[in-house]
């Protein structure tokens, strides 16, 4: 029996009961082990393992630990850190926003003349027209706040979100048609993205600069397995 499974056995005693074992406590962890061990040793023997999902998941899990133990992932420099920031600009930079007003006119109402009336109603608010007494009620409300290009799009349309993106402020827009209907708008706020920055998010830069080269250095482990094996499936191509 390995030395390390009695060590092993011996700790986990001591967790479990605060003491270390006696002759007699460790001679019967012994026994339980070796009784366990004829069973595993008669159960792979007659073949229990094989088309068992649960013990095939457990023996995935156990290679990818060892794997992971095998090739711990080492310290980035700041260099690779600085490299990772910059390749996911998406996921580190600030986005631009705006805030805006709009008076909406509803395709479901208005349908097809949904445009010709938003057109007129664009005449009443540069003549001072009060934009809350115009349009229809819209759920999110007549004022969006320091909204992102993406958060528009996810809202309105794209083509929405990239028209109001491109607005000056403190005007009214011509209308701009979205998925439910046409909108006029006036960005009374806009708010420059920022360039991702190192110093501003290191842990969290560095942590998932980890996952991703422990990702890495997995497939490049699987890979270097499959190439030891040759792969046959059973009626392909029948």
């Amino acid at each position: 029996m390995p030395a390390d499974a009695i060590a092993g056995m011996r700790d986990d005693f001591r967790r479990r009961t605060g003491r270390m074992p006696s002759a007699t406590d460790e001679q019967s962890l012994i026994d339980a082990y070796a009784g366990d061990e004829i069973l595993v040793r008669e159960a792979l023997g007659l073949g229990l393992d094989r088309g068992d999902v649960v013990v095939r998941r457990r023996l995935i899990q156990k290679m990818e630990a060892l794997i992971e133990n095998t090739e711990p992932v080492p310290a980035p420099t700041d260099a690779e850190l600085e490299e990772f920031v910059a390749a996911h600009p998406e996921r580190y930079a600030s986005p631009a926003r705006v805030t805006f007003t709009h008076v909406f006119v509803s395709a479901q109402r208005a349908g097809e003349g949904a445009a010709a009336e938003a057109a007129g109603l664009r005449a009443q608010l540069d003549q001072g027209a009060d934009p809350a007494t115009l349009g229809d009620p819209f759920l999110r409300g007549r004022e969006l706040r320091l909204h992102s290009q993406g958060e528009l799009a996810g809202i309105f349309g794209a083509g929405f979100a990239t028209a109001v993106m491109q607005l000056p402020e403190g005007t009214w827009s011509s209308p701009i048609a979205s998925s439910f209907g046409v909108h006029l708008v006036r960005v009374t706020e806009t708010r420059p993205g920022s360039a991702p920055t190192l110093a501003s998010m290191r842990q969290r830069v560095e942590r998932e600069w980890r996952d991703d080269r422990r990702q890495r250095l997995n497939r490049e482990a699987r890979s270097r397995l499959r190439a030891r094996y040759a792969v046959r499936v059973e009626g392909a191509g029948s």
